[in-house]
């Protein structure tokens, strides 16, 4: 009858109890939130729970009792008696302040629980009920407070004042634990007032302060929730300090939670944080709390056994059970430890394994949001099969199937990336997400849909119903979409091979929108970059004067200029290479021109000779012409400057140059704020090479970015780049040919008058003067893409990537058939040459017709690869 009773009052309004106007509720604060404690499960659990029910959150007990021990500790000193009268009549006035703090949470997070679910009832009968008066009676947030929303806001406005000005007031005697107590509630109602924090903190680490396991535990929860860092850098490390000291005195259950919420930390210091977590592990390890054991679940007490990956398992106990230790761990705090392992991709397999044995003995215990977070986690494995998690996945598959009714959008998008990432067709599993996802498709969130599509594409299933849907959905939500989302997209369409013409048309041109409204620079005109040695040496100089600004925060003007010095770098160097010949040849001119007169006086000399050496002395003349105009244009600038410099000293200019890889560093780091090496290879090979995609705009601004990344790619995407766009060069090509021979045959059209109307071109091949600029910008563009590789790869002494890479890069510069490019392609081919020897022999055919394209004579290469041909051929 009581269990009944219970039952009944647990979800009921209790409307009866009144203070100055204001409803209280049982009201049950714990949701099943990551990092937190849940619901009161045991009788004596629910039964100690309704006692304080208003007055303190469920999870918040123990930190209550350990805040009382804290301050009978305080008046210790004091007679026995004495100091639990002043505990028990708590004459201590910050005592009331943290209870009604946080009672006043409580009923905030009440009313606002309270108003959600009235909101969500409302909606349901809305659309049951036919539109007329009856809605009136209706209970609401506005009914409750006479008046109305407004009201109600104030009302829960002066409540936060009250508690502002009550913790600031006796902010400094609160203890540890009081600190953190008061942040934790803080955290449940979102108020994140940054002076209050400050007050706080300021108090927490003082030098005198207790310790308190949940006081540290509840302000590094406020470093995750609060977004506190890196502002308070030094306060959280001396926090994460502090904990690794006194982590034997945290109850076990609290050290998962301390991984839990500094792994949310991950992003701001990688290296710190991965290394806190390390510490954490082998604490947990050198305990007996984690035992390393092999695949048959039996310990080895081997004292003198070290594992690998620097971990060393203490196992002196040798009473110690593993039963023991499958007790100690629950279904939460595998779940906590796991996901923080996996976020700061602490990834020791040894680690795993003794998760995996544990997940495998209490797989029915875990909550569907575990076992999809656990899939999750150990998918950073990649391959389960290779991994010897293959059991896990089967068996954790087997309880998401059973559960399958408690599965939301966030759930199936997570399950399908990860069993995809853990190379897993689970034909029975999928089934049941295409089937939960077709029901709840209207319900998805856009990352969700983009996991949905990327793992169905990847994993092999690009012609399930599911897939065939959800095109339709993703192009809805494509102005929501990052650039790094965009790319997915991109990515999975090429690999699905499908065509859906609006789909890439829209898709392109959202990507091409980012582009320019983010990096304006790459979407200058042509001419704009177009190489001059006077405006490229006045850039230098200016990039040099200014480089500790730009170092700090690169502006708009910044940027372009560092740009126009990273992509005309090559011309810039080609330049001083000629005044660095014609100053040779000028050493050179008297003994010419001496030579010249003897041509002059000598009757027997053939006038084709004289032709020739005229045209020689006019070439030499030009040379000079062109250097002494240079000369004169440089020397001007440096008299403007007050500089004596003479021409000579022009050809040391180089030395403003050796700041090009800052110009690049400073460049790279604004960019990379929204795109990196990967993403930027990743757009230019999915558009090009899956969907021959010829958007000149967007090709260009590619080029542009893949010029800039050149020396950050991977040698794999670089080689994948150069193919991409060898191949956009071609196709290219090929259509700026056809507007050149369309204008040809339209000027011949103009001038022939006896020509017939009908005789005229074809309608559907008409001159387009934007294809035509365009497709030439394209081209040129490319060219100096190919001359900052063939700079970057000539550079290489020795073997730097796969064969598969130097296949891609001869390829590549075979199909531009430009002889320039055969040097690279030959020095290659020597470097790699005994590596090429495992080539098939298509490959080996491509290799070959790439060095005739590229007008190679050199019949010792031609016959090698033929010889390896006809091994292949024999084989």
């Amino acid at each position: 009858m009581k269990r009944a009773f219970l039952k009944v009052i647990k979800y009921e309004i209790i409307p009866n109890i009144q203070n100055n106007n204001k409803s209280y509720y049982f009201y049950s604060t714990v949701k099943r939130r990551f990092g937190e404690l849940y619901q009161p499960k045991t009788r004596y659990e629910k039964k100690k729970h309704l006692e304080i029910i208003n007055e303190v959150y469920f999870d918040m007990t123990d930190a209550m009792n350990e805040k009382n021990k804290l301050e009978i500790e305080e008046y210790k000193n004091i007679d026995k008696n004495i100091s639990e009268i002043i505990l028990n009549h708590t004459i201590s006035k910050k005592n009331e302040v943290i209870r009604n703090i946080m009672k006043y949470c409580i009923e905030i997070s009440c009313k606002e629980k309270k108003g959600k679910s009235d909101k969500s009832e409302k909606s349901e009968k809305t659309t049951h009920l036919n539109h007329n008066n009856n809605n009136n009676n209706e209970l609401t947030d506005t009914t409750k407070y006479y008046g109305g929303i407004n009201k109600k806001h104030e009302f829960e406005e002066d409540i936060l004042n009250v508690i502002k000005t009550s913790v600031m007031e006796y902010s400094n005697q609160f203890n540890s634990c009081d600190i953190g107590i008061l942040l934790k509630c803080f955290i449940k109602i979102k108020v994140d007032d940054i002076n209050l924090i400050n007050t706080l903190f300021h108090y927490f680490f003082k030098r005198n302060m207790k310790f308190s396991q949940y006081g540290s535990l509840y302000v590094l929860n406020a470093f995750a929730k609060f977004n506190l860092l890196p502002k308070h850098e030094n306060y959280f490390k001396l926090l994460s300090s502090h904990i690794l000291q006194k982590l034997d005195k945290f109850d076990f259950k609290n050290i998962p939670l301390i991984c839990n919420y500094s792994s949310s930390l991950y992003l701001y210091d990688k290296e710190y944080i991965t290394n806190f977590i390390e510490q954490i592990c082998n604490f947990l390890i050198s305990n007996n709390y984690i035992i390393i054991c092999p695949e048959d679940n039996k310990i080895s007490y081997s004292p003198n056994t070290t594992e690998s990956n620097n971990i060393i398992p203490n196992l002196n106990n040798s009473t110690y059970n593993i039963n023991q230790v499958e007790q100690l761990w629950s279904a939460d705090s595998i779940h906590y430890v796991t996901n923080a392992l996996a976020r700061v991709n602490y990834l020791k397999k040894n680690l795993f394994v003794f998760f995996k044995t544990l997940i495998e003995k209490k797989v029915p215990f875990f909550s569907i949001d575990q076992l999809v977070s656990l899939t999750n986690a150990f998918s950073k494995f990649k391959n389960a099969e290779e991994s010897n998690f293959l059991s896990l996945y089967l068996l954790i598959a087997e309880q998401i199937i059973n559960k399958s009714y408690l599965l939301k959008p966030r759930h199936l998008s997570v399950l399908a990336n990860s069993f995809n990432n853990a190379c897993i067709l689970h034909q029975k599993l999928f089934q049941v997400i295409s089937e939960n996802s077709l029901a709840q498709i209207n319900l998805f969130e856009p990352k969700q849909i983009i996991m949905i599509i990327h793992s169905y594409v990847n994993i092999g299933l690009g012609n399930n119903i599911l897939l065939k849907s959800i095109w339709n959905y993703a192009i809805l939500f494509i102005n929501e979409y990052t650039i790094q989302e965009l790319s997915m997209l991109l990515q999975a369409y090429t690999k699905s091979s499908q065509y859906i013409e609006h789909f890439i048309n829209q898709l392109s041109q959202k990507i091409l929108q980012f582009f320019k409204k983010t990096y304006p620079f790459l979407f200058e005109s042509y001419n704009n970059i177009l190489y001059d040695h006077q405006k490229y040496i006045n850039l230098s100089i200016e990039f040099k004067n200014n480089q500790k600004s730009i170092s700090t925060n690169i502006t708009d003007k910044y940027i372009s200029l560092s740009f126009y010095l990273i992509y005309n770098y090559p011309n810039y160097i080609n330049f001083i290479d000629t005044l660095k010949n014609n100053k040779t040849k000028k050493n050179n001119l008297n003994s010419v021109s001496t030579l010249l007169d003897e041509y002059k006086t000598d009757n027997s000399v053939k006038p084709n000779n004289l032709v020739t050496d005229h045209e020689k002395n006019d070439e030499i003349e030009n040379t000079n012409t062109f250097q002494i105009d240079n000369t004169y244009t440089k020397d001007t600038y440096i008299n403007k400057n007050h500089d004596n410099n003479t021409y000579p000293n022009e050809i040391n200019t180089i030395q403003y140059f050796l700041d090009i890889e800052k110009a690049e560093k400073y460049l790279i780091k604004h960019m990379n704020k929204y795109t990196n090496s990967t993403l930027v290879c990743s757009i230019i090979y999915s558009l090009i090479k899956g969907n021959c995609l010829l958007e000149y705009e967007l090709l260009i601004s590619l080029s542009k970015l893949a010029i800039i990344y050149l020396k950050n790619f991977k040698y794999s995407e670089l080689a994948n780049v150069c193919s991409a766009l060898s191949l956009a060069y071609v196709r290219s090509s090929e259509e700026n040919n056809k507007q050149v021979e369309l204008i040809s045959q339209f000027t011949k059209n103009n001038n022939n008058a006896t020509i017939l109307e009908d005789s005229h071109i074809d309608t559907t091949q008409t001159y387009n003067d934007q294809i035509y600029n365009s497709s030439k910008d394209f081209l040129n563009i490319s060219k100096i893409f190919f001359d900052h590789v063939e700079t970057y790869l000539l550079k290489k002494t020795n073997t730097f990537t796969d064969v598969y890479s130097i296949y891609k890069f001869i390829t590549s510069f075979g199909e531009l058939r430009m002889n320039k490019y055969s040097n690279v392609s030959l020095h290659l081919f020597k470097l790699y040459i005994m590596d090429i020897k495992n080539l098939s022999y298509l490959p080996l055919q491509k290799i070959t017709d790439s060095f005739m394209q590229m007008n190679v004579y050199n019949e010792d290469i031609y016959a090698f690869i033929k010889k390896i041909q006809k091994m292949k051929k024999k084989k």
